[in-house]
């Protein structure tokens, strides 16, 4: 999977420093309340970027983290409601839509980091039973025997560790229904689940198969289930997955490039009103 961006700081508390000096009295009101809404939070938003570098650093689900991603959040709406309540004069009324624009973003973001944080963790630990279990089971479906008792004890084993195996694909799935995955890993989240739906059903359906001895039935039901093993890593997942991550990334970029664009208004009103 693509490696997900994450916004490096609150961009939003970066925009205008420095704003007012001899612009119209009106515009240079409104850019010295922003400051005053912004600055009153300056601790605050600089929490808010401290979170991000701790979710970027951590290696597993962190409680603390969670905390201070929800508070960064939390931090970030109430910015964007005082910067709401700033009334602003014509001139600056485009100035204030980008900025808000800006914030709500960021806030966009703040919520998907808390779920990236919330989810991945998560998930990851529990898919950890399956490699154990798929190694096992290779391991048992490969031993032979000679003779017809030796034969029908084998294949009974082999039926037993084929519905092993169902079973901890089947808890696995069970752990994993109630996560809520973030947008940038829906598609691998799904694509997920549903072959592990598949690779349980075609594991219990091959251990009926090896335990009756079905030998005209078991070639096709072994191709069914060696084809939901890797079901998960076909092109057509992978794209999905990457298009995903990809969208993740392209709205941090389209963030900075309208943090950017604030801040080339900011310039062009206090030139225009100097």
């Amino acid at each position: 999977m693509r490696r997900l961006r994450l916004l490096p700081v609150a961009l939003a508390s970066l925009l205008l420093a420095g704003c007012g000096g001899h612009t119209h009295a009106a515009l240079s009101d409104y850019l010295h309340r922003v400051q005053t809404a912004e600055g009153g939070m300056a601790g605050q938003l600089q929490e808010v970027t401290s979170a991000n570098q701790a979710f970027a650093r951590a290696k597993k689900d962190d409680p603390q983290l969670a905390r201070k991603l929800a508070t960064a959040e939390r931090t970030l709406r109430t910015l964007r409601e005082r910067l709401a309540a700033v009334t602003a004069p014509p001139q600056a009324a485009h100035l204030r839509a980008l900025l808000l624009q800006l914030v709500d973003g960021e806030i966009g973001l703040a919520h998907e980091v808390r779920q990236l944080a919330a989810f991945v963790p998560r998930y990851s630990v529990a898919l950890r039973p399956l490699q154990p279990a798929s190694a096992a089971l290779k391991t048992k479906l490969a031993a032979s025997a000679k003779g017809a008792a030796a034969t029908k004890a084998l294949n009974g084993a082999k039926a037993d560790a084929l519905t092993a195996y169902a079973g901890t694909v089947g808890s696995v799935i069970e752990t994993i229904r109630p996560l809520e995955p973030p947008p940038a890993w829906q598609p691998t989240y799904e694509q997920q689940f549903q072959s592990l739906s598949q690779l349980q059903a075609s594991a219990l359906a091959l251990a009926r198969a090896v335990r009756a001895n079905n030998a005209q039935a078991i070639p096709a039901l072994l191709h069914q289930f060696d084809a939901a093993a890797v079901s998960n890593q076909t092109i057509a997942a992978q794209k999905r997955a990457i298009a995903a991550v990809k969208a993740y990334n392209d709205r941090i970029t389209r963030l900075v490039r309208l943090a950017r664009s604030v801040e080339k208004e900011r310039s062009r009103l206090e030139k225009r009103y100097r």
